[in-house]
């Protein structure tokens, strides 16, 4: 999976990346824009102006609200709205029809930088190996080596010592505190869904299928929570004293290596045995408008 944050710096070097080499994507982006900009629905001038950002972190999540209008708008485009005005505050993002959507990005996190700098270093030495200890509950080795055939192989072990690694709680604290907050209001009127893009290579589908497994309490067969030694650190990263279960659906995407606009119908891509987009939700009905919407 391709990473903007791991590789550029700013918004500039990024876009400028896929100027001189992916010219069709770049145009695509100016186009998107431009029809954006037509539509003029409520916070349309908001939506592009945090595409300005230098910081890349913050690009890349201005990247996600504005792949996802774009593949929102001509389906809902007389009822969609963005950040209203009547729920500031309330991590709502998109309003349309009778659904609310909250999107969140998970960002490359500051060890994922280190260790993709000394792997390039490692590269750079002609191999080698090195041992981390960065992190309070695990311990971390990566290792460049070049085979006969002088193809690179790369590889990463972590190792906890409580039953989980420390990687499970980078990971998973942000989405399980954004999730907390879209929880700690109740709404009767509209569904409520958190949207999560993922620009991480260490977040997994197994992260988002356990965050799912203990929200919607699905129990699954035979499966083993990722912290069962400890189940209260799911509430602790959830960071409220309950869960209501005011959120209706949980969407994941794994971001495709086009970050800039991403390829049509690309929801359905499948990444070794998932699908790229998984949809988790009781409303069975909310199903089938989720994944009419992103097919």
């Amino acid at each position: 999976m391709f990473s903007g944050e791991l590789y550029f710096n700013t918004k500039k070097e990024l876009v400028t990346f896929y100027k001189l080499n992916h010219p069709e994507v770049y145009n695509n982006y100016l186009k998107t824009e431009s029809e954006i900009r037509l539509c003029k629905f409520y916070g349309f001038r908001k939506l592009l102006n945090r595409g300005n950002q230098e910081r890349i972190s913050k690009f890349t999540e201005s990247l996600t609200e504005f792949n996802l209008a774009r593949i929102l708008i001509p389906k809902v485009l007389n009822t969609f709205q963005y950040e209203p005005n009547e729920y500031r505050g309330r991590e709502v993002d998109f309003k349309f029809n009778n659904i609310l959507i909250s999107v969140k990005s998970i960002s490359a996190k500051d060890y994922e930088k280190l260790e993709f700098k000394e792997f390039q270093k490692l590269r750079k030495e002609g191999g080698g190996e090195k041992n981390f200890q960065h992190k309070e509950f695990s311990n971390t080795s990566i290792e460049f080596v070049e085979n006969s055939l002088g193809m690179p192989t790369m590889s990463r072990t972590e190792t906890g010592n409580i039953g989980f690694s420390d990687s499970d709680l980078f990971q998973m604290s942000p989405v399980l505190k954004s999730l907390g907050l879209l929880d700690s209001f109740k709404e009767d009127i509209y569904k409520k869904v958190i949207f999560i893009n993922n620009y991480s290579k260490h977040f997994h589908y197994y992260h988002i299928k356990d965050i799912a497994n203990w929200y919607f309490e699905l129990n699954i067969k035979n499966y083993i929570p990722i912290f069962y030694s400890d189940p209260s650190w799911y509430l602790r990263m959830f960071k409220q004293e309950v869960k209501n279960n005011n959120v209706d659906a949980i969407v994941f995407m794994c971001c495709p290596d086009s970050i800039l606009v991403w390829p049509k119908n690309c929801f359905s891509d499948m990444i070794g045995n998932d699908r790229r987009l998984v949809v988790y939700s009781r409303d069975k009905d909310l199903l089938k408008v989720l994944d009419t919407i992103f097919t």
